[in-house]
């Protein structure tokens, strides 16, 4: 199966979100369609062997929408050769290739490809381009919208300010007409496309109460001689206040969508590569892997890669969420799109395009902009009988007062009725999940947590139990140092040195661990000759330095080799005993280290009164030693990997909702198993198939973040549905009750949908505060 997140443009409320995914959905090969209606895009997988993204395009079309067409300029060094069109077509998401005066357009599929794929696939044609010019994309197509909806709206404000004038009725038709078929096509357009698909929504409405006042007046106009009254102008005062709010509403859904562009205007556009010994200015779709880029203060990385040479501070804010300076030394990893404070350095490129951690973090937006949350089924079942309900409720208002509030009286049955069709609102309803999730995951990733889906959204704050692995999770995931003891004359730094010069000859952890201890303490560590060395696997490690014999390694393993390590005190982790000389001198004690921050975290936890585990496949001592310094209560040990799973099971069991949090590398069935899953990322590892929501950075501090954040969410989502639903029932009879003019009923009707954007973008709004508040700190 291939997945795709495509462009769809044209979707005016939920109804066409219902009949774009039946759509989608009944094309041959197609087995998932999901339509996100506030970000615009369709979540679809296909078979490639049955179907293509052509096929999808044209049936999305016929439906009556339109999927635009993104255009890559590329500019070659030299010559044209004559297989490059052909090597470009197979490149996944192109739909065709032009070559004109010395340039090359290809129009791409709205699927999120990428210059670079394009640059390689020249390259591997042995033609050298440049990426030029990028049109169509995201931001030209709300420019465009925007730009369309504001030219409607003057020439809609300009003609209702005509009809405000006593102009004669026959002069008054002549403007009223230009309205209708000018600015209001717009709504005619959708109302067409609604009908086409048995579909129905806002604009089927609206075109219908504004042409029922159109041709009312432009009866009256012609006919009626005396006391008449023409309602041409509440006509344009509706459409012009609705294509106001559309206008609005548009802004505001693009300030809601801006989490993506963010990232994305992060990595820039070129970089400083090291070519020959010379400094040259490169494209960053042009830079392959293992390029020398320099980093200088100041400037934004421009890939994914390691330090060779130098030193800088770098604000990775956009993968932690947290604004301090990491200092970076030879062999760190950097990571593109992140700022350099200070210093300078130069980099071996080596995450490049889809590969880089920036692409990946924008990836798993988008996917959790698309999928839909449970809580959304409730709207799009709404959503199905809303607009007929409303057209039967108007048809009965009309009867009503047509029959029997005020017998014979046309005018007022009339402009009642399309005062109900004109104040219904599905758009709120529509709008209510999906602007809420997609700003609540946007702001969730400029804040170090990503989400695979809304789904999980909304599952975190049911959760009531947190289980937590132990390696990676609770502690560091690297063993360190924490004890060192000598004995028998031998000092301790003599001691670690000794050590360490044994251990330096071996690549197993727990040495490696030692070896970078000693480090820390004496710098520039250089370890003593060492003769016949030795490794026993699992035992420990034997040499000569100085000519005596030195035996690093288990009790057991010194025991063997005549040494009685009986006497050295008990304690938690790994023993590395040292002998020299046939005399027991010392021990360094190794163990996997709590994170600085566990018990903050699980006491806040506990706080919100959730019950918190630790499941962890070390011995009894060690989990419980680790649990009581992370104030952790409830612990199962020895348990295997296999075994998590069973454990979560049990839990379920019991009536518990199951946070479950791990590495992602051994306890994926336990991932799985849970109702909300969090997998800790390693920095510049961000694969999130294990869990539906990883921390990159590996913080625990975000997991309270991740709770609150969700409740939070759905806070706003429950808020938005409710007054959607409210809106609706109380504004519907009192329209019918003919109180209101259709001025307020367009009016209304056009606050009830850009109230919902505001509300959704106050999830925003806590990231922009955090930030001021950091500022001021």
């Amino acid at each position: 199966m291939t997945d795709i997140s495509l462009k769809i443009l044209d979707m005016e409320c939920a109804a066409c979100v219902r009949r774009l995914g039946k759509v989608i959905s009944a094309q041959k090969g197609v087995a998932r369609a999901e339509i996100n209606f506030a970000a615009s895009t369709a979540a679809v997988s296909y078979d490639e062997g049955v179907t293509d993204i052509a096929m999808i395009a044209a049936a999305v079309r016929k439906a009556g929408f339109r999927v635009p067409i993104e255009e890559q300029e590329l500019i070659p060094a030299g010559e044209i050769p004559e297989g490059l069109c052909a090597a470009l077509s197979s490149v996944f998401g192109v739909k065709s290739v032009t070559i004109s005066g010395g340039k090359i357009t290809v129009c791409l599929w709205p699927i999120d490809i990428q210059a670079r794929e394009l640059v390689a696939a020249c390259a591997d044609c042995g033609c050298t381009v440049t990426a030029g010019e990028r049109r169509g994309g995201d931001e030209d197509q709300e420019l465009d919208k925007r730009m369309e909806l504001l030219q409607k709206l003057l020439g809609s404000a300009a003609a209702t300010s005509l009809l405000m004038l006593e102009l004669h009725p026959k002069a008054q038709f002549a403007v009223a007409t230009a309205l209708q078929f000018g600015p209001g096509r717009y709504f005619y357009k959708g109302a067409l496309r609604d009908l086409r698909n048995r579909s129905f929504g806002m604009d089927t409405l609206i075109s219908l109460s504004s042409t029922l006042i159109y041709l009312y007046s432009s009866h009256v106009a012609f006919t009626r001689k005396n006391n008449f009254t023409l309602y041409f102008g509440s006509d344009g005062v509706l459409l012009s206040l609705i294509l106001f709010g559309k206008y609005i509403e548009q802004m505001a859904a693009g300030e809601a969508n801006g989490a993506i562009r963010k990232l994305l205007h992060l990595q820039p556009k070129t970089a400083a590569v090291l070519v020959d010994g010379a400094v040259t200015e490169k494209p960053v779709d042009g830079i392959v892997y293992g390029d020398i880029v320099l980093v200088r203060a100041g400037e934004r990385i421009a890939v994914d890669g390691t330090i060779m040479q130098g030193d800088c501070a770098v604000d990775e804010s956009m993968l932690t969420g947290e604004s301090l300076p990491v200092d970076k030394h030879p062999g760190d990893k950097v990571i593109g799109g992140s700022l350099c404070r200070a210093g300078a350095a130069k980099v071996t490129a080596e995450g490049l395009g889809k590969d880089s951690v920036l692409q990946q973090i924008v990836a798993a937006v988008r996917r959790a902009q698309c999928e839909k949350a449970p809580v959304q089924k409730f709207a799009d079942s709404v959503a199905g009988w809303f607009v007929p309900a409303v057209v039967a409720a108007a048809a009965a208002t009309f009867a009503l007062w047509f029959k029997k509030l005020r017998p014979r009286d046309l005018e007022k049955a009339l402009v009642t009725c399309c005062d109900v069709l004109s104040v219904a609102c599905p758009c709120a309803l529509g709008l209510a999940t999906p602007t809420a999730l997609m700003v609540a995951s946007g702001a969730a990733a400029e804040n170090g947590v990503l989400y695979s889906s809304g789904r999980f959204i909304e599952n975190a704050r049911k959760a009531d139990t947190v289980v937590f692995d132990k390696t990676g999770t609770i502690t560091k995931g690297s063993p360190e140092v924490t004890e060192i003891l000598s004995l028998n004359g031998m000092d301790e730094t003599a001691l670690l040195h000794l050590v360490a010069s044994a251990e330096a000859m071996s690549d197993h952890p727990v040495a490696k661990a030692v070896v970078a201890h000693a480090k820390s303490v004496f710098g520039d560590f250089a370890p003593d000759p060492a003769a016949d060395f030795e490794a026993v696997a699992g035992r420990g490690v034997k040499c000569t330095i100085n000519g005596k014999a030195l035996i690093c390694g288990s009790r057991r393993f010194l025991s063997d080799n005549g040494v009685d390590a009986a006497s050295l005190p008990e304690g938690t982790g790994t023993e590395v005993c040292a002998a020299y000389d046939g005399v027991l001198v010392g021990l360094v004690r190794v163990a996997d280290v709590i994170k600085p921050e566990a018990r903050e975290v699980v006491e806040k936890l506990k706080a919100s009164g959730r019950q918190v585990w630790l499941v962890t496949g070390d011995n009894e001592q060690t989990a419980r030693d680790i649990a009581a310094k992370a104030g952790i209560e409830n612990v199962k040990a020895n348990v295997l990997p296999t075994e998590k799973a069973d454990i979560i099971a049990r839990l379920k069991a019991e009536g518990r909702t199951i946070c479950m949090v791990g590495d992602g590398v051994n306890d994926t069935p336990a991932l799985a198993g849970a109702d909300c899953s969090v997998a800790m990322g390693s920095g510049s590892d961000i694969a999130i198939e294990s869990a539906g929501i990883l921390l990159p950075s590996g913080d625990l501090k975000k997991l309270p973040e991740v709770f609150g954040l969700s409740e939070k969410t759905m806070r706003v989502v429950n808020q938005n549905l409710r007054w959607a639903l409210v809106y609706n029932a109380l504004s519907i009879p009192i329209a019918a009750a003919g109180v209101l003019h259709p001025s307020i009923c367009a009016t209304s009707m056009s606050l009830s949908s850009i109230g919902v954007l505001f509300n959704s973008l106050k999830l925003q709004n806590g990231r922009k505060e955090r930030r001021r508040w950091k500022k001021k700190r």
